[in-house]
């Protein structure tokens, strides 16, 4: 995996805790919503 892959993927976790985290805030989606749940998971697994 090249530098600029894991760069890729790991502004992409930032992006999806980040939208996660706004939509929760504007009461778009709830914690316990399994949209919430995965952009949560994947905004992990991409930071990890």
């Amino acid at each position: 995996m090249t530098a600029s892959t894991v760069t890729i993927i790991g502004w992409l976790g930032f992006i999806f805790c980040t939208i996660a985290y706004l939509l929760l805030n504007l009461k778009t989606l709830r914690f316990d919503h399994p949209a919430y749940q995965l952009l949560n998971v994947v905004g992990g697994v991409g930071g990890w």
